[in-house]
């Protein structure tokens, strides 16, 4: 059990940080379109945010060096989900109703892998709760602070992702991209202020998926390092 646990945990990580960086790129290169007609390649963007992680893991290496950002991931998130629904219900209120549609469409076969597509990134998004959890252990009671930050998360946490997902399937119908960003058809700055706190958020929630987790580990490098 201990091995397959942590396959299936290094898995989840390693298709998780792919996805980070693959919106990192597409959040760089959606601000690059909105400056230029013919943005470069996707693969050139995915580099640079690639670099910007590593960076980013070499200068802040532990959960300990992470309280600083802590803030900033907030304001971020807090950002973006703001920036975004304001303009998703611009465009479901200006987007013509009665030609929307909310039908599900493919094949049988393409029906299921979206699906199952779906199961997966709810299980990715909804682990996000862990770094409340970490952070509520170091206080007693552990336990009942741990319920405390995962019921705060399964509830105010998981209304933000949820209700912008449900408000762009609601402006766009069957339509919505999967980054919705890309549909959006409010002013400039809108659109680059939207992809630019994803793509720095996108930063922070990467490492923390990567760094390591275990108290001893963070503790001894604290200590070595005086971090």
């Amino acid at each position: 059990m201990y091995y397959l646990t942590w396959f299936l945990q290094f898995t989840t990580l390693l298709l998780g940080s792919m996805g980070f960086i693959l919106l990192g790129g597409r959040a760089l290169k959606a601000i690059s379109a909105e400056f230029t007609q013919t943005p470069p390649r996707l693969q050139w963007f995915i580099a640079a945010t690639g670099f910007v992680y590593f960076a980013f893991a070499y200068f802040v290496p532990t959960i300990s060096a992470m309280r600083n950002w802590l803030a900033t991931s907030a304001a971020l998130t807090v950002t973006f989900d703001v920036a975004l629904l304001a303009v998703l219900v611009r465009d479901g209120r200006s987007n013509d109703r009665s030609g929307r549609d909310y039908s599900i469409h493919g094949t049988g076969a393409e029906k299921a892998f979206n699906a199952l597509g779906a199961v997966a990134a709810i299980l990715v998004c909804n682990t996000s709760g862990l770094l409340p959890e970490i952070q509520s252990t170091l206080r007693k009671p552990a336990v009942g602070n741990m319920r405390r930050a995962l019921a705060l998360q399964y509830t105010v946490g998981a209304a933000g992702y949820y209700g912008i997902s449900v408000a762009g399937y609601w402006a766009y119908g069957a339509a919505a991209s999967e980054y919705l960003p890309n549909q959006l058809s409010g002013p400039r700055w809108a659109s680059v202020l939207i992809n630019a706190t994803a793509f720095l958020q996108s930063i922070v929630s990467q490492h923390v998926r990567v760094i390591s987790n275990d108290p001893s580990c963070d503790g001894h490098y604290v200590r070595t390092h005086g971090c």
